[in-house]
């Protein structure tokens, strides 16, 4: 076999074509697939680049997306191919409907075994592009994940990344949604002292800030527990109660002074 004798991946033709760009092309004569997904999947876990670009600006995704090789798609969007590549033509495999019909089904699988769907992986990863690829078609914006009622956005809030934060807003993800510990978006946000996010998270609704968790804490306990200075300045002007206590009698005062 070629890829035991470790052949080289990055090889091209002078159509600068790499040979995981050939395996997902059919035969110009006679339309039949050059190939069978076995050896696109063989290709893939050896390592084959997803999203190089041949001479007309197109990766292997392009390619499967433009003959419907549903198979092969559903395998390069599996292994995170990028759906958000433009080619010479500023055509992106997201303008194929075979690609974002397998994001969807993809998502749904992901969300019937854990809640943990594309968008919640594309959002860890702070992959914009795949997160605008996937809210594209349809998203499961307020699924939570199984384990513990985060949803995508619980988990861009916890990362600061105010681009994704932003895009899922716009999308119309929930900022009131809350975990199993009743926690919001913007408490995750808080506990890492992602100002700017908070700021995102509340612009629609400053009074989500005055919200409690299951444990009686405000955004300002949490702020105060971390140490966060200005998440502290920011939901004490926002009128959240430095006296209000959580179900251990504690005030915000009595977690920063424990925070020293």
């Amino acid at each position: 076999m070629l890829l035991e004798r470790r052949a080289s991946l990055l090889m091209r033709t002078l159509l600068k074509e790499t040979v995981l760009h050939a395996a997902c092309k059919r035969d110009k004569a006679s339309g039949a697939y050059r190939t069978h997904p076995q050896v696109v999947a063989s290709l893939i876990k050896a390592g084959a680049p997803l999203d190089e670009i041949d001479i007309e600006g197109k990766t292997p995704l392009h390619y499967a997306a433009e003959t419907e090789w549903a198979e092969v798609v559903r395998l390069l969007l599996k292994a995170k191919a990028s759906c958000n590549r433009e080619d010479s033509s500023h055509v992106k495999p997201s303008d194929y409907e075979i690609v974002t019909d397998m994001l969807v089904l993809l998502d749904s699988q992901l969300e019937e075994s854990d809640g943990w769907t594309a968008l919640h992986e594309a959002v860890q990863q702070g992959d914009l592009a795949q997160v605008e690829c996937i809210l594209k078609d349809r998203a499961f914006l307020d699924e939570r994940y199984i384990d513990t009622g985060e949803t995508a956005l619980h988990y861009a809030a916890g990362k600061g990344d105010t681009a994704i934060v932003t895009l899922l807003l716009e999308a119309g993800a929930s900022p009131e949604a809350a975990t199993y510990e009743g926690e919001l978006p913007h408490h995750f946000a808080v506990k890492e002292g992602h100002t700017e996010v908070v700021k995102l998270l509340l612009a629609s609704n400053e009074e989500v800030a005055l919200i409690l968790t299951k444990k009686q804490q405000s955004a300002l306990h949490l702020a105060a527990t971390y140490g966060h200075v200005a998440c502290v300045e920011y939901m004490l002007s926002l009128g959240v109660n430095l006296s209000l206590v959580d179900e251990v009698k504690r005030t915000a005062l009595h977690y920063a002074s424990l925070e020293g």
